[in-house]
């Protein structure tokens, strides 16, 4: 019995440790990492504000949001990523990359995929959260009623 009961504790002290370490090592975990910033509805604008570590001459700027909760289930089919359509720059080190949330984005969560930089002739991507050590989530609110009615049939006409 004894033995038994050490075997348990054991097991259960190996399990609370990898749940520790998964939090320590991977920030995407982390509730406070993931907090929504600010809900938003078809046809608003996104803003996010990138800031390099140095200047630099930027020819390229863009990001994508991707659902990662649904919240409407007759939503599945609408929209599932928002990509950035424009940048400017504040400075050579901030920049704002804007995204316009098309009209039939599904509602729910989105968190921040990557984000991506370039100058001529070389880009890079950052992945979010494995390479920028957070997790940015927006949500997106949509009211619209889907246009498109339910497809009632389909036939096939034979060759004659």
């Amino acid at each position: 019995m004894h033995n038994t009961v050490h075997r348990i504790g054991a097991a259960s002290r190996s399990i609370c440790a990898i749940f520790l370490l998964a939090l320590v090592f991977c920030p995407g975990l982390r509730a406070e990492d993931s907090i929504v910033i600010a809900a938003y509805h078809p046809g608003e604008t996104i803003h996010i504000v990138v800031s390099l570590q140095r200047p630099a001459k930027l020819s390229s700027l863009s990001c994508q949001f991707r659902l990662a909760k649904l919240e409407v289930a007759s939503q599945q089919q609408y929209t599932t990523v928002i990509n950035s359509n424009g940048y400017k720059a504040f400075s050579d080190t901030d920049y704002e990359v804007s995204a316009v949330v098309p009209d039939y984005t599904a509602s729910g969560i989105y968190r921040l995929l990557y984000a991506s930089t370039a100058v001529p002739e070389l880009s890079k991507e950052y992945n979010v959260p494995s390479e920028l050590g957070k997790t940015y989530a927006i949500k997106v609110i949509n009211e619209k009623p889907d246009p498109l009615p339910n497809i009632k049939d389909i036939t096939i006409v034979p060759l004659k």
